[in-house]
């Protein structure tokens, strides 16, 4: 019986990763640790480490080889173990640490057209407080000042689109019969078939169904001008006084719950003139991707 991970959703970010843990995690031979985003081998694990307490999605991180480990003491008779930490496909180094740790890793990735990733993650950032401009070129424009200063993930709209450099890392590393790459796309269109595929490719049953039902983390955009969207994003003597008495994992259920029951508008749609400026950003890398998967992906080229 395994005691560690012997598979890995590794990302893209925004690209249907939180959907893929939870159809693996009801699937009867399958345990997922509990906590969908270790990020262990990207932070931990002589790894990037920060302790610049940003709010954000890679905001705490298991350090030791021991707290990771025990993340996988409760799975019990299951044939597969595995966690997904969207922060892996992206810092350079990980693929490696990963290797280290198990040679025979498979490696899950889901891609998502480089501008619809950018622009969910665009209005997720928004959804959170932590982006203060208005469009996602704006974003973009100010993405390599805020490398510099260490920004949130969630906030690298650009370096987190270049797939055909994170994906060349994991085959130089990583058998390419190790790694099985998807698109969000897909996805969407057929989640029955390709999470059949995924099955059969980490060596569970097949004949089990996935949940229909399980959607896409979906991102929400609140109007910037929304009073509660300020009082929950922003530092106020209100946000500042319930820290002091109220439990983080507390505070963060009663955010959420805010977010679930206010924010539900979807983003407006990206004009056709900014996806058209954002689109040429990314077109070479696109192509190089292409090539490296061997399939065509001219429509996220237009």
């Amino acid at each position: 019986m395994t005691t560690f991970p012997n598979f890995l959703i590794i990302g893209a970010a925004k690209s249907g990763t939180y959907t893929l843990f939870h159809q693996f995690a009801r699937h009867p031979e399958v345990f997922m640790c509990a906590i969908k985003e270790p990020h262990y081998f990207s932070y931990g694990a002589g790894g990037f480490c920060t302790d610049s307490g940003q709010r954000g999605p890679v905001n705490s991180f298991i350090r030791s080889r021991e707290e990771y480990l025990e993340l996988f003491d409760e799975q019990q008779d299951a044939r597969l173990a595995g966690e997904s930490s969207v922060s892996y496909l992206y810092m350079p180094g990980t693929a490696e640490r990963i290797f280290d740790f198990n040679p025979q890793m498979k490696i899950i990735v889901s891609l998502r057209n480089p501008v619809d990733r950018a622009y969910s993650s665009f209005n997720y950032a928004k959804s959170y407080g932590l982006e203060p401009l208005k469009t996602l070129a704006e974003g973009m424009e100010a993405e390599p000042q805020r490398i510099r200063e260490n920004c949130s993930l969630l906030l690298r709209y650009r370096d987190l689109g270049l797939y055909a450099q994170q994906l060349t890392r994991y085959y130089n590393v990583f058998p390419r019969d190790q790694i099985k790459v998807i698109l969000f796309e897909d996805l969407v269109q057929d989640p029955a078939e390709v999470v059949r595929q995924l099955f059969e490719f980490t060596g569970v049953a097949t004949d089990f169904s996935p949940d229909p039902d399980l959607r896409a983390n979906v991102s929400r955009r609140p109007d910037d001008n929304n009073p509660l969207h300020q009082l929950i994003n922003s530092e106020n003597l209100v946000r500042s006084a319930v820290r002091m008495i109220v439990p983080m994992s507390t505070r963060r259920k009663i955010r959420e719950f805010v977010r679930d029951l206010f924010f539900r508008s979807p983003p407006p749609p990206i004009s056709m003139v900014e996806r058209r400026q954002i689109a040429h950003v990314f077109r070479d890398d696109v192509r190089e991707l292409q090539n490296l998967l061997s399939r065509d992906l001219s429509a996220w080229l237009e």
